[in-house]
């Protein structure tokens, strides 16, 4: 049976939640641990990461610690110059995933040359369980990001000078203007990014703080929606996020802004996205503002 024949039928058997067969396909093809199929795919990131098509079965964790224990590298990066297994897990708030692949050795902060590090991601994505997670297992705040991210105050002002202005260490994560060159160097970039992680770490205070020292409320989301280029008020209304949306309509965040691929305004991606109530919020908040969506 060739490679990608065993691969296929490790994938079912994933799906199906056979464990004994993909213990068997393993004992027989170690390989299955660390060689993707011809369309590049791992089994590791099917298990760290499913697919929003495949059942949750909670065989994926003990599917994930087969592989691990048949060899599989817990640090791969899933496509070149990073983006680990570890921070697709933290992104989809697959727990057990992250404790075994911390476990195992994967770089808790993540691939230096990556966007995000895992908590950056987990952050980003809300998945607030596997924010503790990490940070109970060591996970670096350094960087101005990460420390708006979780609310630490103390971290936050430390990137800050005596004037207010950010100092020359204060570095981004992801890339400016979603290029994709590298973490954005353009000062107000780095500090709208913090101030987005803030809102989207439930995190006023930390917020209203970037925003004193310049954070821009309608700044553009770093990275994952380009070339969409939507603002925060945008994201929360995609996941229904109310604690947000509040705090951003109370700051005067502008409901109006269309983003750049569909058109649309906050309202509709709450409308679209399954949150009519939020709609109507946002259109009601409009309206008494006297704004145009």
């Amino acid at each position: 049976m060739s490679v990608d024949a065993v691969h296929a039928r490790a994938v079912d058997a994933l799906r199906r939640n056979e464990m004994d067969l993909l213990a068997r396909l393993l004992a027989d093809n170690p390989s299955l641990a660390h060689v993707p199929s011809k369309e590049g795919s791992y089994l590791i990131d099917r298990c760290a990461c499913p697919s929003s098509t495949d059942p949750a079965h909670g065989g994926y964790a003990q599917a994930l610690a087969m592989l691990l224990e048949a060899g599989a590298d817990p640090d791969r990066p899933v496509v070149a110059g990073g983006q680990q297994t570890l921070r697709m897990a933290a992104s989809v708030g697959h727990g057990a995933a992250v404790g075994l692949l911390i476990d195992r050795g994967a770089r808790i902060d993540g691939d230096p040359n990556d966007l995000r590090s895992p908590l950056g991601e987990a952050i980003y994505w809300q998945q607030r369980a596997i924010v503790v997670q990490l940070l109970e297992a060591g996970a670096s705040t350094a960087k101005l990001y990460v420390a708006a991210g979780v609310g630490r105050r103390a971290a936050v002002e430390a990137h800050f000078d005596a004037s207010g202005a950010l100092r020359a260490q204060a570095v981004g994560s992801a890339p400016d203007g979603g290029t994709g060159d590298g973490p954005p160097s353009d000062r107000q970039a780095i500090l709208n990014e913090a101030w987005i992680y803030a809102v989207h770490g439930g995190h006023a205070d930390t917020a209203d703080y970037l925003l004193d020292r310049g954070a821009q409320l309608d700044a553009i989301e770093p990275t994952a929606w380009m070339p969409m280029r939507v603002s925060a008020l945008h994201f929360a209304a995609l996941r229904g996020d109310r604690s947000a949306i509040d705090y951003l309509l109370s700051r005067g965040a502008d409901t109006a802004l269309r983003d750049q691929q569909y058109s649309a305004t906050p309202d509709g991606w709450a409308e679209y996205n399954g949150h009519p109530e939020l709609a109507d919020l946002i259109r009601a908040h409009a309206r008494a503002k006297g704004d145009s969506t």
